[in-house]
C-alpha cells in the first residue's frame, strides 16, 4: 500500500485552543472491539460496556500528548500516549485515588478544550509511571499530586463521535 497525500491540511480560523478539560476513567478493556468512521473516528463499538468515571480538575491542569517514535530500519512507528494529571488538596480520600491508578490498568476519555472527546489507551491501556504526591513548601505551593499515565500505541489516540451513548460518562 503507497502512503500517499489525498487530502490538504488547511490552517482555518485562528479558533483553537490547548488543553483538556475534562476527563474521565475507566479500567481498561482488551477485548473491545471499535467501529470506525470518517477520519477513524470511534462511531461504535462492542464488547464490555465501560463505565468511565469522572475526575473533576482545575482548569488548565489535564496534560496531554502523543510524541511519535519512528524506526525506519524497522519499519514502525509507535505513539507514546501521555496523559498528566493535577490533583488538589492532599487528603485521605486522594491517598486511596492515587493507589487506585498506580495499581490499575487505564483507558481515558478525554474532552478537549475545543469540544472533542479522544480516547487514550484504545490498544495497550495507560499505567501511572509518575506520581508527586505532596505538600509543597510555600503557601503558594501545589498541596496535591500530579500523576502521569502513559501507554505506547501504533496508533494516535481516536476521536469519539460526541452522540456514542455506549461509553458510560458518569460525572
Amino acid at each position: 500500500m503507497a502512503c500517499l497525500h489525498t487530502s490538504i491540511h488547511s490552517l482555518g480560523c485562528r479558533n483553537s485552543s490547548g488543553g483538556g478539560a475534562r476527563v474521565w476513567v475507566a479500567d481498561f478493556e482488551k477485548d473491545n472491539t471499535y467501529t470506525y468512521g470518517t477520519n477513524s473516528v470511534i462511531e461504535a463499538f462492542s464488547g464490555v460496556t465501560q463505565s468511565f468515571y469522572e475526575m473533576e480538575m482545575v482548569a488548565e491542569t489535564i496534560e496531554f500528548s502523543q510524541p511519535l517514535t519512528a524506526d525506519s530500519a524497522a519499519g514502525t512507528i509507535v505513539y507514546e500516549q501521555t496523559l498528566i494529571l493535577s490533583f488538589l488538596k492532599m487528603n485521605a480520600a486522594l491517598n486511596d485515588l492515587i493507589r487506585i491508578f498506580a495499581e490499575g490498568h487505564h483507558q481515558v476519555i478525554i474532552l478537549d478544550n475545543n469540544g472533542n472527546y479522544f480516547l487514550i489507551g484504545e490498544k495497550s491501556g495507560l499505567f501511572v509511571t509518575e506520581g508527586s504526591p505532596g505538600l509543597g513548601v510555600a503557601l503558594g505551593d501545589q498541596n496535591g499530586a500530579k500523576l502521569t499515565l502513559v501507554g505506547r500505541s501504533s496508533i494516535l489516540a481516536n476521536e469519539v463521535n460526541q452522540t456514542l451513548t455506549q461509553f458510560n460518562l458518569i460525572s
